[in-house]
């Protein structure tokens, strides 16, 4: 984790609706409220007041339940660990460079209750924004309107695949968690080069069998990659291969 400010900078004010939420060791910037706002304007004018070494956070906190869209380098170089927004119900574009000025320090993101899906349109890619968090520790969708995974992202900006965060080779671990249920298929190459250990869970209602064609590139790039599903049917033949192959994702799956 990069050094984050110890004391909220209460002599550089931010503009509303965002605050500042702090204790007597970190500070966290929260935007509420329900009426639009520009995210951006308003980093940009807390970038600008604020000196170099002050600009590190731990916790950016989206709860406005007007905003539509974060766009390119919508943070304007204030730097977090972890994005979590919730009830941000009427964020539907997240911009392919959105977490430009924080990628190289962002380990965790997480979107609940939006309409945010994996569609991509002009600049508005959300896959491709998170494949630019290549210390991506952890990913978190739950009420979204993401359906499916894609197999390449259509932007020249990131990488060729859906996920290519992290390198074999290192320590780093991803965990991706699904915890609404995914109307489409994994695409096969879904999960192909993701680069680290990678663990996925599936929440409740989620697909009882793991297709082959899905999942076994996955699970054979890396003996640390698993899953976990609440929703799998051990009894399902389909799911045979995993037993065969892969006895230790079997049993993370609590099947016997």
């Amino acid at each position: 984790m990069f050094n984050v400010v110890g004391q909220c900078p209460t002599d550089v004010p931010i503009k509303s609706p965002c605050r500042y939420r702090g204790g007597p060791t970190y500070c966290d910037i929260g935007c509420e409220g329900s009426d639009n706002f520009d995210i951006k304007a308003v980093f940009t004018d807390l970038s600008r007041r604020l000196p170099a070494d002050r600009k590190s956070f731990r916790y950016m906190y989206l709860y406005n339940t007007a905003i539509e869209e974060l766009p390119a380098n919508a943070f304007a170089g204030i730097q977090f660990n972890i994005i979590y927004t919730n009830y941000a119900n009427q964020l539907k574009r997240i911009n392919v460079a959105a977490f430009d000025g924080t990628a190289a320090t962002l380990t965790e993101v997480y979107i609940l209750n939006s309409l945010v899906s994996e569609s991509v349109t002009n600049d508005s890619d959300l896959f491709g924004a998170i494949d630019t968090l290549k210390g991506l520790e952890y990913l978190y969708l739950k009420n979204t309107n993401v359906q499916s995974l894609p197999s390449l992202c259509l932007s020249e900006r990131v990488s060729e695949h859906a996920f290519t965060v992290g390198h074999n080779s290192t320590e780093q671990s991803l965990e991706i968690n699904f915890e609404s249920q995914l109307k489409d298929p994994f695409d096969s190459r879904a999960f192909e080069s993701i680069g680290c250990a990678t663990t996925i869970r599936l929440g409740n209602n989620s697909m009882k069998y793991l297709d082959s064609n899905e999942f076994n590139v996955f699970l054979s790039q890396n003996p640390m990659n698993t899953v976990f599903d609440e929703s799998i049917d051990c009894a399902d033949s389909r799911n045979q291969w995993i037993q065969e192959k892969y006895p230790k994702v079997w049993r993370d799956l609590k099947c016997k």
